[in-house]
């Protein structure tokens, strides 16, 4: 079992009730429990569990074929700004911060 990182905790916490109000609002549709349960359980295994696992450190395969840099947290990572970037280039923490934000959304 992979341990949480920062998204699955707040997604075990705050995921239920996030997918009720999205179904809620945005496609005007109540889920009965059950089906709550098996959107938050599916929504995890499929999209949630990848990042817990990539920020834990966890290899897909022991020896690997190929690697996937196309994921979430990979395309998140290219914001973090160059060590050697310049101040006046606007890489500050925030504006690269902002920008991973419409990523994630």
């Amino acid at each position: 079992m992979t341990k949480l990182s920062s998204a699955g905790l707040i997604y075990k916490y705050f995921g239920k009730e996030v997918i009720r109000n999205i179904c809620k609002s945005e496609y005007d549709m109540t889920l009965t429990d059950d089906e709550l349960e098996l959107v938050h359980k599916k929504l995890y295994r499929k999209f949630i569990l990848e990042i817990d696992a990539i920020d834990n450190g966890v290899n897909v395969a022991e020896n690997p074929l190929y690697h996937i840099n196309s994921h979430l947290s990979s395309r998140v990572s290219y914001l973090n700004t160059p060590w050697n970037a310049p101040k006046e280039a606007g890489y500050t923490q925030h504006n690269q911060f902002k920008k991973a934000m419409k990523i994630c959304e």
